[in-house]
């Protein structure tokens, strides 16, 4: 049984790189950095960290909106940390690589990179 999960794990993985392949797209997405299922992705704008948007502190600007959407994405100040459960099926994985208007996990990055939101970055 443990076999079978370090196999899933690595399996999940390589649907995971494909995933954020379509996040570095983003011309929000400055960064991505992932080893196995834990990712981080840096945020900035005019390549500076963004700090706020609409005067609200980035994480908690992020975590209310992908909450709407069904996800809770953490941040660290501005990076989001996508960690997926090591169980998770490669069904549920793949399902966030739809379209980024269709999926829950990409659309509230993909609504910060193509909206007219006042963000707000460090000098």
């Amino acid at each position: 049984e443990r076999l079978n999960l370090i196999r899933k794990i690595r399996l999940n993985s390589l649907v995971l790189d494909k995933l954020l392949k379509r996040f570095s797209e983003l011309e929000i997405c400055y960064d991505i950095r992932n080893k196995g299922l834990l990712c981080g992705i840096e945020l900035r704008k005019e390549n500076r960290p963004i700090k706020t948007i609409d005067k609200m502190p980035v994480g908690h600007y992020i975590a209310g909106e992908s909450l709407k959407k069904g996800v809770y994405l953490r941040t660290l100040g501005n990076i989001i940390t996508i960690i997926p459960p090591l169980a998770i099926g490669k069904e549920d994985l793949t399902n966030c690589g739809k379209s980024p208007e269709e999926t829950q996990m990409i659309s509230s990055i993909y609504c910060l990179n193509h909206s007219n939101l006042i963000i707000e970055s460090s000098f």
